[in-house]
């Protein structure tokens, strides 16, 4: 018996049903692939991040490669699954090129042949799990598809997939025209990049861009876009939302800072600072707390931290460290404090 004959046999005495398998779920994976027609061509942008899981663990993972003479493909997704496609598609250009009549597979051709592919393997129930982006020229025709992991196959002037699709597209639709140069062309697939990397947590900035005209492919060197992060939206994202901590309303928000300083405090000084800062900050300690007041004893503290964390969470945000480390002193202040004809 053969070592290979061996080895099959021993793998079918140990797992007798166990079939297999390939990729059932991604692990490596690169995001957004963003491709439009332009005057003389197609042009396609991606970067080259690859994420296992959500850790950005590669940096320089090309995920556009030309297709024979006149295709361009762009690939999001699995890595994996990728470098799959394209061994397949090897195959089929060099078939191709065996036959040496002076014609080669086109665009349409290619992109007809991956949605053949990429559905089989989706009624396989053992998907690629890749939405790919497939441009060329041929002939003068420019032409731009894509097919995603299930066989949904369409062409249009410009197509992006992944986080793409919600944040690139939009731009798309506003600024593309078909009579863009190149210069114009780079510049709005730079445009469309930016704002992935501001807002996609999977994209890097390292970036390729290709080109594909009757001339044949040009793919660029990686580079990176210039950025700004100062932003006050970047700084403080949920600033004014509700249950963030932080209020629309600015005096409200002054007063809740004040109030966490205070309770940092000593009891001597904090009874101090609170007669200092007088009746208006009063009346907002005594409505928070007065939350807690109202459904719970006082006096019995150590079942309020189990028990009012959804109660006090849906009125206002506090840290409820400080809250928990101040509670007993905050009820004895609430009890001094509060007016006789308060309700309990």
């Amino acid at each position: 018996m053969s070592p290979v004959d061996s080895n099959q046999a021993n793998h079918g005495l140990l797992c007798p049903e166990a079939p297999i398998q390939r990729t059932q779920y991604p692990f490596v994976t690169g995001t957004s692939v963003v491709a439009i027609k332009y005057k003389d061509g197609i042009l396609m942008v991606s970067d080259l991040g690859g994420s296992y899981g959500s850790t950005l663990r590669y940096k320089s993972v090309e995920r556009i490669k030309a297709i024979g003479k006149h295709s361009l493909l762009g690939a999001s997704g699995e890595i994996s699954d990728f470098q799959e496609l394209l061994r397949n598609l090897d195959e089929l250009i060099l078939y191709d090129n065996m036959w040496d009549d002076g014609n080669a597979l086109g665009p349409k051709e290619i992109h007809s042949y991956l949605t053949r592919v990429m559905y089989n393997r989706r009624n396989k129930f053992n998907p690629l799990w890749n939405s790919l982006v497939l441009g060329g020229v041929k002939n003068g025709q420019k032409y731009l598809g894509t097919v995603n992991m299930i066989g949904v196959t369409f062409e249009d002037d410009h197509v992006t997939t992944g986080f793409g699709n919600h944040l690139a597209r939009p731009i798309l639709r506003d600024e593309w025209h078909e009579n863009l140069t190149f210069e114009e062309g780079v510049k709005l697939l730079e445009k469309c990049m930016r704002v992935l990397l501001y807002r996609d947590r999977s994209a890097v900035n390292k970036l390729q861009i290709a080109k594909i005209t009757e001339e044949g492919v040009t793919i660029s060197q990686p580079y990176s876009l210039k950025t700004f992060w100062n932003y006050s939206a970047f700084e403080n994202p949920t600033s004014g939302a509700e249950g963030s901590g932080r209020y629309a309303d600015t005096s409200k928000g002054i007063w809740i800072s004040t109030l966490i300083q205070v309770l940092n405090y000593n009891m001597s000084k904090r009874q101090e600072k609170i007669d200092e800062l007088g009746a208006p900050f009063f009346a907002l300690y005594i409505q928070i707390f007065g939350l807690l007041r109202r459904r719970y004893d006082a006096d019995t503290g150590t079942r309020i931290r189990n028990k009012c964390r959804y109660h006090l969470s849906c009125e206002v945000s506090l840290p409820l460290v400080l809250l928990q480390t101040n509670l007993c002193v905050a009820s004895k202040l609430y009890r001094e404090k509060l007016p006789s004809s308060h309700p309990d």
